[in-house]
């Protein structure tokens, strides 16, 4: 039986770990000497204790939730939202074991400040350490080696996922085929013959196998999964289903029957609907203090002097359920230009005015679109609303288009700053728009928003190619 191939994977868990407990206890010791004057004399004589305390609480916080950054696909949104939970967790233990042993005299808001310190420092470690290692993956070190089973379209999908981010440090060896399939004469990764094979391939150590084959019947499966247990390789179905149902899907059990259970997306929730509420009226507010009096004291009379028209531009857009509602935007091209309502914006489109090419680049022409979040037409981060006139036209050629209508528009969305922003020439890129915008439904939180607000933000000062 081959070793347990464990590679650089459990060092860096240790690693991290250990700069856990010493960021902990660093913290806790200039905490200490800050605030000396403002704790009792009992807790100089039981510091000793507090700091065991302290350590013996993070230690069993830390074995609930564990460290996410070493996972080869996670988002960054999911190390913070890691590290925050520790940190209440953590928070509560120690409150808890405080009251029960009767320590007195430490003031709330320092154990407070503290906690809050512990988790800035923490988010900032965990996400740098992130990127080193993505960095490090990326470069071709911490590779795990995978063999893909099947050679059809669920193969593809998982090659190309795989290979798309070098830095989730994938290494596909190859394909191999079921007995009774018929390999292309093209495959992005070699060919390696039929599943017997996979059963005596000892060329390169395999870490993950990926089973991409209909499982109606045990032919294939049941020998290659024997096969995966016996040396201890990580055994992963890709259902055939998923080409045909492209959803979020949870695994549930009916006593001991398996079930595929399609997820419900977190903004069909209550109180995430009132989370992003709450995010939008803030935001919408603060940005609108802090820009509005620039815009319309200085660009607004530039768009009006230079231009004839108004400084609005107004158009009907598709919103929530598919309804409709009046876009604002600062005008950036000609007025009455009849094909406004119709046509997008292209590479050096004659209709674009001089500080409408600056105002589309800097995204500032998309401002007043904050009130169309106060009144509730829109959210900051959403699938961008599109014309009507591309509604109808989309609805009838891509699947699952009108799906991104179940949430509200948004100002900026995912698609947006992962590369499908502007004009969309063919269908494809249609497509891989609201691919993202579904994926963003699917998949929305909190964190995932202020992700896309920081991103958008850094486009919009360093400029995007794609504006124009």
């Amino acid at each position: 039986m081959p070793e347990i191939k464990k590679g650089l994977g459990p060092f860096i868990v240790f690693l991290i770990k250990v700069v856990d407990f010493i960021i902990l206890n660093v913290l806790l010791v200039v905490t200490y000497a800050t605030f000396q004057g403002y704790l009792s004399k009992n807790v100089g004589e039981n510091f000793n204790v507090i700091v065991l305390i302290i350590n013996l609480c993070y230690g069993i916080s830390l074995s609930f939730f564990g460290v996410k950054l070493v996972n080869r696909v996670v988002g960054i949104e999911k190390i913070i939202k890691n590290a925050f939970y520790i940190n209440v967790i953590h928070f509560v233990l120690i409150s808890a074991c405080f009251t029960i042993m009767s320590i007195t005299g430490i003031s709330r808001w320092v154990m407070l400040l503290y906690s809050v310190t512990m988790c800035a420092f923490l988010i900032i470690w965990r996400v740098s350490m992130r990127i080193i290692l993505k960095n490090y993956r990326k470069k071709g070190g911490n590779f795990i080696n995978v063999a893909i089973v099947g050679v059809g379209e669920n193969a593809k999908l998982i090659y190309d996922e795989m290979k798309a981010d070098l830095s989730s440090g994938f290494r596909v060896l190859g394909f191999f085929s079921g007995s009774d399939e018929v390999v292309p004469k093209k495959l992005s990764a070699p060919y390696l013959g039929t599943y017997e094979k996979l059963l005596e391939y000892n060329e390169t150590r395999i870490d993950e196998v990926y089973y991409t084959l209909p499982i109606t019947t045990g032919k294939h499966f049941r020998p290659i999964a024997s096969f995966c247990k016996m040396n201890m390789i990580r055994f992963f179905v890709a259902p055939d289903f998923t080409r045909i149902l492209k959803r979020k899907i949870d695994l549930v059990f009916l006593d001991t029957v398996p079930l595929f259970k399609i997820s419900e997306e977190p903004l069909a929730k209550k109180a995430n609907r009132v989370i992003k509420r709450a995010l939008d009226i803030v935001f919408s507010i603060c940005v609108m203090i802090l820009t509005y009096p620039f815009i319309f004291l200085i660009i607004a009379p530039i768009i009006k002097l230079t231009s004839s028209g108004p400084i609005l531009f107004k158009q009907e857009r598709t919103g929530l359920k598919g309804g409709s509602f009046l876009c604002y935007k600062l005008r950036s091209m000609a007025n009455n230009n009849p094909d406004a309502d119709k046509k997008q914006a292209t590479k050096n489109d004659a209709r674009i005015t001089k500080i409408g090419a600056f105002l589309r680049k800097t995204s500032l022409d998309e401002m007043p679109q904050f009130i169309n979040v106060i009144k509730g037409d829109m959210s900051v981060v959403g699938p961008r609303p599109h014309m009507k006139s591309h509604t109808e036209q989309y609805s009838q050629l891509i699947d699952r288009y009108m799906f991104r209508h179940i949430v509200k528009p948004g100002i900026t969305g995912y698609a947006q700053v992962t590369g499908y922003r502007g004009e969309t020439k063919t269908l494809e890129q249609m497509e891989g728009r609201i691919e993202r915008d579904v994926w963003y439904i699917e998949n929305y939180s909190i964190l995932l928003d202020i992700k896309i607000i920081f991103l958008t933000i850094w486009k919009g000062i360093v400029g995007d190619k794609q504006a124009y």
